[in-house]
């Protein structure tokens, strides 16, 4: 079954490659395998060289462009503390706005925002706020939460910027709110947030690397961590600025890497700290130790569950403080890049992976 799905999505990608230049390319850095036919059947090739393998649980419904399109991103995990089984799931639409999924993978709410490239949410003084880059005015958009999850609009702030947003997260620590960005060019901006008086929002520090980053998390103590694309994560100390590499995350050091570096988050488990990165080049995902920047491990998103295997992620992200019937250990949710039902092409959308099959590769 593996098998006959990489040939249909092998055919799939072809033809979606075909799709995309006939329409005009769109601007990227990096050269992808929506791109290129000679790097897809690269990176299907590179995929198959990874051991281990999980399937994802659930998927939600794809987001509503056209099928050409590079469009879903970054996802967002909401708990609900009240009931769990309501918690909410959050997905970029990177040409228009957010999606609010159930955990089943259902929209429950649409919000044009604007293109938001990445997003990220945290609890703050006792409500929880969702917040994203925003490149089609160039500012951080931050929007309080209801008790069920569903996006307040009307009490959206925007943060103007002097640079074309990318990557983004959130983060809390010292009592404060802080929200990081970053642009093509490897500018990194801390802000510290004021969501009672916008105004009183300022930038306290600016941190800088080589190439083009995007994905970030802040472990919400000192640490923040940088997908610098082309080259590695970098581990910044945001209140000395030291800059620590992780070798492993190299391609030339680690076999098992093939750029791009494009998701991060971190998880826990017995009490130790990993973070989880996607390998775009080979559509796979690689788990590192944070206290020692160790390589552990790596694993594909493969078909299953009559639910598509995952190709070329962009945005992922962890929570384990949601814990039901079908996921007592939380949840994982990814972008599939290459997004089909039944072998017939369809949007991109996120798969939602149960994080019990996640925490098992650390055994191995």
């Amino acid at each position: 079954m593996y098998q006959l799905n990489i040939y249909y999505k092998t055919v799939y990608i072809t033809l979606w490659c075909a799709i995309f230049f006939s329409c005009g390319s769109i601007h990227q850095r990096n050269k992808e395998a929506r791109e290129d036919e000679k790097t897809l059947h690269k990176s299907i090739e590179s995929q198959r060289l990874i051991q281990y393998s999980t399937f994802a649980s659930k998927e939600t419904v794809p987001v509503d462009e056209a099928l050409d399109s590079d469009s879903a991103d970054d996802p967002a995990i909401w708990c609900n503390k009240n009931d769990m089984e309501k918690s909410r799931i959050y997905g970029s639409n990177k040409l228009g706005g957010i999606y609010v999924y159930d955990l089943n993978g259902n929209v429950e709410q649409y919000f044009q925002y604007g293109k938001i490239n990445n997003i990220d949410i945290r609890d703050y003084h006792g409500n929880s706020y969702i917040a994203g880059s925003n490149r089609t005015d160039n500012t951080i958009m931050i929007s309080r939460l209801d008790s069920n999850g569903s996006i307040l609009i009307s009490t959206t702030v925007r943060i103007p910027l002097d640079m074309n947003p990318y990557g983004f997260c959130l983060g809390v620590s010292d009592n404060s709110l802080f929200a990081f960005v970053n642009d093509k060019q490897g500018k990194i901006e801390q802000w510290q947030v004021d969501v009672s008086e916008p105004k009183n929002t300022r930038l306290k520090r600016t941190f800088n690397v080589k190439t083009q980053p995007e994905a970030m998390v802040y472990d919400d103590k000192k640490y923040l961590y940088v997908g610098e694309e082309e080259c590695c994560i970098h581990q910044f100390d945001i209140l000395t600025g030291q800059d620590i590499i992780f070798e492993n995350s190299r391609n030339h050091n680690n076999e098992n890497i093939s750029y791009d570096i494009e998701g991060l988050c971190l998880f826990n488990n017995a009490g130790e700290e990993y973070i989880l990165a996607s390998s775009q080049g080979n559509f796979s995902f690689a788990i590192f130790d944070v206290s020692n920047k160790r390589y552990i491990n790596s694993f594909k998103i493969v078909g299953g569950n009559n639910i598509d295997g995952v190709e070329e992620t962009d945005g992922i992200d962890i929570n384990q403080r949601i814990m039901t019937s079908e996921f007592p250990k939380g949840i994982m949710v990814v972008q599939d890049g290459f997004n089909t039902y039944n072998e017939i092409a369809e949007p991109q959308n996120f798969k939602i992976v149960d994080m019990q099959s996640i925490l098992h590769l650390l055994e191995k």
